[in-house]
């Protein structure tokens, strides 16, 4: 490395930074106190930045203002998760770590505590009863935070050179470089160097002195727009994103591109070092006027500010929508603050307590007032480092003006984290009851006097474990005239793809027909005098489970036999609010891939009927004995609906979750466990680079889940008998968990580290995924 990166390097490990009266991000003048020295903390703190409350300390969480707001500042965090935001590296709160999953866990459940807490004191109730609760360390290690305010705002502008508007701003140049630190050692957590080639070693990026007054980067077309004076545009620099308004009462927007990352200083403080005004006083308006007076000062002022920051135009602007934040999403007023992200991760959820300036809606400054709120942090700033530094986001126009300008307070910020559960699915039970068991509630009301076919197999069990055939076969009420079993036969112990034959069910002497074998629909002779095929097996929730089209298959030839259709409703396992991957593709048909729906599709079997009686326009009569106690966000673990494995290899909630995704490598020569302890919850062949892999995944924030290196020795599938080095899948929160984006991510590694021995069949695949 050339000496200058060296040196670059050097100072910024080691440098402490003065905040003064300005920082990038806020403009703290008028009556704000002398502001104290803050350290850079990019390397790690000695003291614990982020530090527990004790029970008996945590302040009342009481938020008068804006709901709305806050519900748009929670749904735009957890968009964030959603899209793949969040550090793949962990955060310290007191003892405890912080990931990326804990923060959109925590943003979830805050959403939902939010939209149902009628009053303050439940709200306050519900929030210590579910989250831990931490403090951001401070300056001294008392917990007492500097809040400084930043906002968006509306500057005159033309998007041509006039003889009133002859200052420009400019776009980023090809030339500005941006080293991200955090890649190359993960203790430098949010921090970047900044700068650009000279004879191949990386040196600072040109000050505003060279670009502002030695017009350095004139003639190469990055005039954006240009302002009537400079004053202005140090405004736009200093909040980092504004409105512009054009002459012909347009509204744009000039967004942060970059900066050149050098030493920050605030004009009005350079100013009152220069003896030119004084600090009492002092404001925006004062020190504007002072230099449109003084023109002959401007140069050595402003050029003080080393720091130059870069903009991109946003043209039509929406003027509801925040300027973006670091997070890469709109920030929202009153809702959104920075944080130095070295110490504190974008995404989390915090409350603030602090006095601020009181400010009417014309921007008239009332006095000051005690105020506590529900914040995200979304942002960073150039000054805001270190556990003692809050940047508060105070939004656009008049109040937020004034308000940002007069924000220079003492504090505290907390920091709030979903408590942390045993490491299980497991939750609490809410007896969900099935269509079987409102249909026996019902003392089999609706089949009295009908001849009876009940499509089904070992998973269709009653709240107290009895079968559907015992069931209705035991009742005395209904005549159980024929069965008729799926894929994995009627006692699910055959694996899947095996054929399977006619039998008699030994216990009632019912003949069996088999529907995964010779044949793979009801025939008229199967379906000969009876009067109501009945449909109750568990389900999975992944399109290619067969089990659905099972009853999409016997649905249509109840049709064409003047049959009624009547389907026992049960939970979809893995939640009826999630859904992943495209619907099926209109020239692919086979069992596998028969029902025109997404990969997850989230619904229950009844729902399925109903749709595909639709879709397929059947004339058909249907009947869907609905369940009770089942809401659609529930996984099956929270219903207590008896468990019992749908098929062989799914034992458990995790791996019905983990279905979707991990069954899609069936269409590979990828090993998904099948005769290990852990099918579907571990993927792996001999040749397969899995410690590799199984790194790349942990950072690639996908969420709800933990990867690690596992060797397993199937004794059934292609590798029988082999050592296969693979990835285990542990889930920790199943709302979280996206199989299908795992598998995608999955497959893109070993495409990387695998490239000659992973192999895709792609018409396989594209019956498991893919819409075309």
């Amino acid at each position: 490395m050339k000496k200058p990166v060296l040196l670059a390097l050097t100072l910024f490990l080691a440098g402490c930074a003065t905040i003064d009266m300005e920082k990038q991000g806020t403009a703290g003048t008028g009556d704000c106190p002398p502001c104290p020295q803050v350290c850079v903390a990019t390397a790690p703190a000695a003291a614990i930045p982020v530090i527990p409350v004790e029970t008996d300390k945590t302040p009342s969480f009481l938020d008068q203002d804006d709901k709305k707001a806050l519900m748009k500042a929670a749904e735009l965090n957890l968009k964030y998760f959603q899209s793949g935001g969040g550090s793949a590296i962990s955060y310290t709160f007191g003892s405890r770590k912080i990931t990326a999953g804990t923060l959109a866990a925590s943003t979830s459940e805050f959403i939902k505590i939010l939209a149902l807490s009628p009053d303050q004191a439940e709200l306050d109730r519900k929030i210590k009863e579910t989250f831990d609760i931490y403090r951001l360390a401070g300056r001294d290690s008392t917990g007492t935070v500097i809040f400084s305010s930043y906002y968006e705002p509306t500057l005159p502008a033309s998007l041509t050179k006039t003889g009133d508007y002859k200052y420009p701003i400019y776009a980023r140049p090809d030339d500005l470089i941006s080293v991200n630190l955090e890649d190359f050692n993960d203790k430098f957590k949010g921090e970047k160097l900044t700068g650009r080639l000279n004879r191949n070693a990386l040196v600072p990026y040109m000050a505003r002195e060279e670009i502002d007054f030695e017009e350095a980067l004139n003639g190469k077309g990055l005039e954006l727009a240009w302002f009537k004076d400079r004053a202005d545009i140090m405004d736009l620099h200093i909040e980092g994103s504004g409105r512009l308004k054009l002459e012909d009462g347009r509204q744009i927007k000039a967004k942060f591109a970059a900066t050149n990352s050098l030493k920050f200083k605030g004009w009005l403080a350079a100013l009152v070092e220069s003896g030119a005004l004084p600090r009492e006083g002092l404001t925006h308006e004062k020190g504007k006027q002072y230099l449109l007076e003084h023109p002959d000062k401007e140069r050595s002022i402003m050029s003080q500010n080393r720091r130059y920051t870069f903009f991109k135009l946003e043209q039509p602007a929406d003027p509801q929508e925040g300027p973006t934040g670091t997070y890469g999403l709109p920030l929202v007023g009153w809702r959104s603050v920075a944080v130095d992200n070295a110490l504190v991760p974008l995404g989390a959820l915090a409350f603030m307590s602090v006095n601020t300036p009181d400010v009417n809606e014309q921007g008239v400054l009332l006095g000051r007032k005690q105020d506590s709120r529900f914040v995200f942090c979304q942002d960073t700033g150039g000054a805001i480092k270190g556990p003692g530094r809050v940047d508060f986001f105070a939004g656009n126009g008049a109040k937020a003006r004034t308000f940002a300008f007069k924000l220079w307070d003492q504090g505290a910020l907390y920091l709030l984290a979903l408590k942390e559960k045993p490491v299980t699915l497991a939750r609490a039970a809410q007896f969900t009851l099935t269509g079987l068991d409102m249909l026996e509630r019902d003392d089999f009301a609706p089949l009295k006097g009908k001849r009876v076919g009940l499509i089904t197999n070992h998973s269709a069990v009653d709240k107290d474990g009895k079968n559907a055939i015992d069931a209705l076969h035991g009742s005395g009420k209904v005549e159980l005239a024929a069965i008729f079993s799926p894929e994995h036969g009627f006692r699910g112990a055959e694996e899947g793809g095996a054929l399977i034959d006619n039998s008699t069910d030994p216990a009632t002497g019912i003949s069996v027909y088999s529907l995964y074998g010779k044949n793979q629909r009801p025939t008229a002779d199967m379906l000969k005098g009876l009067d109501v095929l009945v449909f109750d097996i568990q389900d999975i929730g992944a399109r290619f489970y067969t089990y659905l089209t099972t009853m999409g298959y016997a649905m249509e030839e109840a049709a064409k036999n003047n049959l009624e259709f009547m389907v026992l409703d049960r939970p979809n396992p893995i939640g009826g609010d999630i859904i992943e991957g495209p619907a099926l593709a209109p020239d692919v048909s086979a069992f596998t891939a028969y029902l025109s729906v997404p990969v997850r599709h989230a619904f229950t079997a009844g729902e399925m009927a109903l749709f595909h009686k639709d879709f397929k326009k059947l004339d058909l009569k249907l009947t869907v004995v609905k369940m009770e106690n089942w809401r659609r966000e529930m996984f099956f673990d929270e219903t207590a609906v008896v468990w019992t494995n749908p098929s062989p290899n799914i034992r458990n909630v995790a791996a019905e979750i983990l279905y979707p995704g991990l069954g899609c490598f069936e269409a590979t020569n990828v090993s998904v466990g099948r005769g290990t302890d852990a099918p579907f919850l571990w993927f792996g062949a001999p040749w397969m680079k899995a410690e590799k892999i199984a790194k790349k995944l942990s950072k690639a924030r996908l969420l709800g889940v933990k990867f690690s290196y596992a060797e397993r020795t199937p004794s059934k599938d292609a590798y029988e008998g082999k050592l296969s080095k693979g990835v285990a899948i542990e889930i920790t929160r199943a709302a979280l968990v996206r199989p299908l984006e795992i598998f995608v991510h999955a497959a893109y590694y070993l495409r990387e580290y695998n490239s000659k021995d992973f192999i895709v069949k792609a018409a396989e695949i594209k019956k498991a995924i893919f819409r075309s």
